[in-house]
């Protein structure tokens, strides 16, 4: 649990704020899960803590949702070139904010086949960086375009 606490303040999850009287603020309940390796020992105990967001009313206290979804027609071809193509691959977990998707919609082209592949093409090659809720799969063949993408997630 502490590990997941002090992941949350690095990634900057929340901020504390004061909540005004006429707001009633949502709970939130720890979630824990044992990890096994594939032939059944124990890998890990896991904790994560989640917001109640079934108490949530549509029109009360939240208005939209939205979480970036790949097509898995789009993932397949994504990683089909890559290995076809001997791209470099980048593959990681990171939390995406909204500055981090004006980040890719600035720097790199959104595909108008699915909102979750954003494209760059340079001289020395493609970047492809295709997001599923709060994975990425970075690959491409411009590896200086690929280590500033990384650095910039980072």
């Amino acid at each position: 649990m502490q590990e997941e606490i002090i992941a949350l303040e690095t990634n900057h999850t929340w901020d504390i704020e004061s909540c005004p009287s006429t707001i009633v603020p949502l709970g939130c309940k720890w979630v824990y899960l044992v990890k096994v390796h594939s032939n059944g020992s124990l890998d890990r105990y896991k904790a994560r803590l989640v917001a109640l967001g079934n108490n949530q009313e549509y029109g009360v206290n939240y208005e939209e949702t939205f979480a970036h979804v790949a097509k898995m027609t789009i993932v397949r071809m994504i990683l089909a070139l890559a290995a076809s193509n001997n791209w470099l691959p980048i593959i990681g977990h990171y939390i995406i904010w909204m500055s981090r998707m004006q980040f890719f919609t600035g720097t790199l082209k959104s595909s108008k086949y699915d909102t979750s592949l954003f494209l760059r093409k340079s001289d020395m090659g493609i970047v492809v960086l295709l997001i599923y809720v709060d994975d990425i799969v970075i690959s491409g063949f411009d590896y200086a375009l690929l280590v500033q993408l990384k650095t910039h997630l980072s």
